[in-house]
């Protein structure tokens, strides 16, 4: 019974795309109160009031059980009241016990069949009223601790925990940046976010990957090595205060784990109905039993679930044997990169087994391992390796290690500076190849730096900008855009837009790619230019990119329009169809011109041509209300 509650809370979670573009999704328009600059962002709830929101949430998800035949199809819809009432602070830290005193409706569906009957459903919607959580929420949003009245049923916890982590946000550190990162403790897990605003209200959220899936019956962190897409967005509106005025988000998330495939799809929408006052006292806060932040992964105890049986010796045996054979096991780098967060010591047998081996192939899985491990033993050691003799004897494997910095999720300011020093001193000495290595990761470190505050990001990104601008060797040029598409700072679009114009095709080609992550009206003009480019390369490029964008409905028309006249190559067909499925906005009634225009040109015989004849028929389905069975997934193709 435990395992059945925790998979209809999965379906609340997250859930799969249940067809390509037909699932409802709505689109990360452009930001209200634009003429609004960021200001310094901080939650400061009132004491003493009651904020009253309007919840509607629902989700679809396809999760394969260990052991089971078949996959466990769950469809949930909940609509409700909110309540969060704020009840005093501490040390910038607000208490709110949040509750749904009003539940509307709450349908669960497993294999397509009700979990409540008439005599049941009204017993599971009153133990869910009345019964609450006492958040404790720091200024950033951040999640400190939940606590629960020791009555509280464990299900009926758990759906409330789930609530809290589908409406929280993520403040950024400095009120001015415009553009941040975080990690959330979602519904569906852990996933790193990127958020963009350019007011201080008004909030665009994209999650960008999971590194775990509490539904994914599979060791955390090895989603790492698991091909997943995730798509949809959010719109989220603050007011004065910081305090959550309306979110609308959507989610897509498909994880391909081998043997179990995790499949989901959610919609989210909040809004805030009333604000009033409530005789609350901080004393009310007693009947509540203290947790310790239950919506936080331990990494300590997370580390320690995947390195039974990794040692040392095994991990120098895999990296050495790396040489001959390529093929690593699924989960190797994340049982060795947590293995050496656990004990330094093997941090400090891979360095040397990188300056003994002569294999540049070994020596990549090392700096692989090392960006993974991530701790400060780990860069410490990168930045010895990187200036070794033993890196810089080969210019091609040298490029290899050097780009590996950008993979280190949090790189202190020394890690940064050292790549920068590489940088500095190979543009002095007119080592071009090393000089073009390193701007790749420059940006990423310089966006991770900008962040958390640190100037010596910005430093490092008005360099990349000045040595763009003096470039003439198309090879540099494609290096910096490379450094910068990595850092993806808000105006960069304005700056990369010109080389689109460029003779060369790789240019071009690498300014697509570049702007992927910087949505905006610049980067949508430019796109849609690349995505007519005579090289089929670059359009299907600039096409995948627009996936990332807050596309609206004169955007889906635009691109239905270069599609009807043949202003986009042939070859890239496949890449707009799977534009249709997976951008951030949903092309709603400029999909299905878009597709006829497309089979009329696709042959007859193509799995182009049957793939799109599948979607019409869902979308002929969807039209006479007949709901497509979740097990019927259309998969992104690439």
């Amino acid at each position: 019974m435990k395992r059945t509650h925790a998979v209809i809370l999965t379906a609340l979670m997250g859930a799969a795309a249940v067809c390509m573009y037909a699932t409802a999704r709505r689109a990360m328009g452009p930001a209200a109160h634009a003429n609004e600059r960021a200001t310094t962002r901080a939650q400061r709830w009132s004491a003493g009031s009651d904020h009253v929101y309007d919840l509607t949430w629902s989700g679809a998800s396809l999760v394969h059980l260990p052991g089971a035949p078949h996959p466990m199809d769950v469809d949930v819809r909940l609509e409700a009241t909110l309540l969060v009432r704020a009840i005093g602070a501490r040390d910038g830290v607000s208490e709110l016990v949040v509750s749904m005193p009003e539940i509307r409706t709450y349908d669960v569906r497993m294999q397509g069949k009700p979990m409540f009957d008439d005599a049941t459903a009204p017993a599971e919607k009153s133990a869910i009223v009345g019964q609450a959580a006492l958040v404790r929420m720091d200024e950033r949003g951040r999640i400190v601790s939940v606590a629960f009245d020791p009555t509280t049923p464990p299900r009926v916890r758990q759906l409330l925990e789930r609530v809290v982590q589908a409406v929280r946000v993520s403040l950024p550190p400095d009120g001015a940046v415009t553009t941040w990162e975080a990690e959330e403790t979602t519904p569906t897990g852990t996933c790193k976010v990127r958020y963009r605003s350019d007011d201080a209200r008004t909030l665009l959220r994209e999650r960008v990957a999971y590194t775990h899936v509490t539904a994914v019956p599979a060791a955390p962190g090895e989603l790492d090595d698991a091909p997943q897409h995730v798509g949809g967005g959010a719109t989220i509106v603050l007011d004065t205060a910081g305090v959550l005025v309306s979110m609308r988000d959507t989610e897509q998330v498909t994880i391909d784990t081998g043997d179990l495939p995790y499949r989901s799809s959610s919609e989210l929408e909040l809004t805030r109905r009333a604000i009033t006052p409530n005789d609350a006292r901080p004393s009310d806060a007693a009947r509540f039993t203290a947790t310790a932040a239950p919506l936080a992964i331990d990494e300590q105890k997370r580390d320690e679930s995947l390195v039974a049986d990794t040692t040392t010796a095994s991990i120098q045996a895999t990296v050495l044997d790396y040489a001959r054979s390529p093929d690593l096991k699924r989960g190797f780098i994340v049982r060795a990169s947590a293995y050496g967060r656990l004990h330094p010591e093997s941090t400090r047998a891979l360095v040397a087994l990188f300056q003994s081996t002569r294999s540049n192939a070994s020596r990549t899985l090392v700096m692989d391992l090392l960006s993974a491990t991530g701790d400060a033993t780990a860069q410490e050691a990168m930045a010895t390796l990187i200036g070794s003799s033993e890196a810089r004897a080969d210019t091609e494997a040298f490029g290899h290690f050097v780009q590996r910095f950008m993979l280190v999720r949090k790189p202190a300011r020394a890690t940064a500076a050292v790549v920068r020093d590489v940088y500095d001193e190979a543009k002095a000495q007119k080592n071009v190849e090393r000089a073009r290595a390193s701007a790749v990761p420059l940006g990423a470190l310089a966006r991770k730096l900008h962040a958390v505050g640190d100037g010596l990001g910005d430093d490092i990104h008005a360099t990349l900008l000045a040595d763009l601008a003096a470039a003439t060797d198309e090879d540099d040029q494609i290096a910096l855009l490379k450094g910068l598409g990595n850092g993806a700072f808000v105006g960069d679009d304005a700056v990369m837009a010109p080389y689109a114009r460029s003779t060369g095709a790789h240019v071009r080609d690498q300014v697509a790619f570049s702007l992927r992550n910087i949505d905006s009206d610049v980067t949508r003009t430019t796109l849609f230019e690349l995505a007519q480019d005579r090289m089929v390369s670059v359009a299907v490029t600039a096409i995948r990119a627009l996936r990332m964008q807050s596309l609206s409905g004169d955007d889906w028309a635009r691109l239905r329009e270069l599609v009807a006249f043949d202003k986009t190559p042939h070859a890239a067909d496949g890449a707009i169809v799977s534009l249709l499925g997976t951008a951030a906005s949903n092309p709603e009634d400029e999909a299905h011109p878009i597709l006829v225009a497309i089979l009329a040109r696709t042959p007859a015989n193509s799995d182009l041509h049957d793939e799109i004849e599948g979607l019409l028929a869902q979308e002929r389905e969807l039209e006479n209300d007949h709901p497509i069975p979740a097990l019927a997934v259309s998969q992104e193709t690439r």
